[in-house]
């Protein structure tokens, strides 16, 4: 079943051009035929399948649509992965790649890349269809996850756990795109040698950090009044940021700050603020964070982010927060 992200192409059978249709009947007169029969019927699925046999092999410019479909023989998918994010690649010949991301707490997600120098400007539609060989098999698939268009020229499908059920469980997708000049550009994407690239890539999922870096790189710790004891959700925060710590080694400094809201004096605020920021290092001192990889520092209610008149915003302004500096590759922070 289709699932459009755009009422502007929805074509019941996508436009030849005379001698691209001249040259499939002379190629490939019987399933041509078929596919004319069931033109006339106006069966979108059935065309669709009588297509995928049609050409099977080569990618084919249609006037309104160009269809990228993968060499079987060829085909595969490609596994990359560490504790931080697992990948599995498919190439399409021509056009790019289509890959399955997941990253440590977030949702797996499908990336369309085009090659270099193309542009995607939005996703057009997307649906699962059977094999070639099991065409009499009708597939019923419904994406309704969210849907960035990225600066690389890429898409990415959020929320993409149907699209990875749906490889898995044996049928293929079907994924439309619209690229520079309005030019709709469909894949074919299928699962031949799927099931032992995902083998590796859901025990890599079973492996990973159950928390990025992206995530926790910036992490606010809030306090009661006149307190500086710390929660049991602020204690599982500490924990997984500990952990995150302890497995990726281009994390090289922890700032820890700590604040206070304006209720005291001056002198009372910043020791407050004080015992908040070491009671942060401690918890992750215990949990194993080198003291010497942290920096504290403590600013009392210097840096108010609300307004603390209001007594309903003041607890804004009690917290301690977390920055992760990640090394970069260059040597910089």
């Amino acid at each position: 079943m289709r699932s459009d992200m755009s009422a502007e192409y929805s074509p019941i059978f996508p436009a030849f051009s005379v001698d691209a249709w001249s040259r499939l009947v002379d190629e490939h007169e019987t399933i041509t035929r078929l596919v004319w029969f069931a033109f006339c019927w106006r069966s979108k699925y059935l065309m669709r399948r009588l297509l995928t046999l049609l050409i099977l092999f080569t990618p084919v410019a249609f006037s309104a649509e160009r269809i990228w479909l993968s060499d079987l023989d060829g085909s595969r998918w490609h596994f990359d992965g560490n504790e931080s994010r697992c990948e599995l690649t498919h190439q399409i010949n021509g056009f790019g790649s289509v890959q399955i991301i997941a990253s440590p707490d977030e949702a797996i997600s499908v990336h369309v890349q085009p090659k270099s120098g193309s542009q995607i400007e939005k996703l057009v539609s997307v649906e699962s269809i059977p094999p070639p060989w099991h065409v009499d098999v009708l597939s019923t698939f419904e994406y309704t996850g969210e849907v960035d268009v990225r600066l690389d020229g890429g898409v990415t499908l959020k929320k993409a756990q149907s699209l990875y059920d749906t490889l898995a469980g044996g049928d293929w997708l079907w994924i439309s795109v619209k690229g520079q000049q309005n030019q709709i550009h469909s894949l074919q994407v299928p699962n031949v040698h799927f099931p032992s690239a995902s083998e590796k890539f859901n025990a890599c999922r079973a492996n990973m950090l159950p928390i990025s870096y992206a995530s926790a790189r910036n992490t606010t710790i809030h306090f009661e009044r006149d307190e500086y004891q710390i929660g049991l959700d602020e204690m599982e925060d500490l924990s997984l940021i500990a952990e995150l710590l302890a497995n990726d080694k281009a994390i090289t400094r922890v700032l820890v700050d700590g604040y206070a809201n304006d209720a005291k004096g001056s002198v009372a605020n910043l020791r407050l603020a004080q015992a908040r920021a070491e009671e942060v290092g401690s918890v992750l001192a215990e949990a194993g964070v080198p003291l010497a990889k942290m920096e504290f520092r403590w600013h009392g209610d210097r840096y108010l982010v609300a307004d603390d008149t209001e007594k309903n915003k003041q607890n804004k302004n009690r917290y301690v927060s977390v920055r992760l500096i990640k090394k970069a590759v260059s040597g910089k922070s």
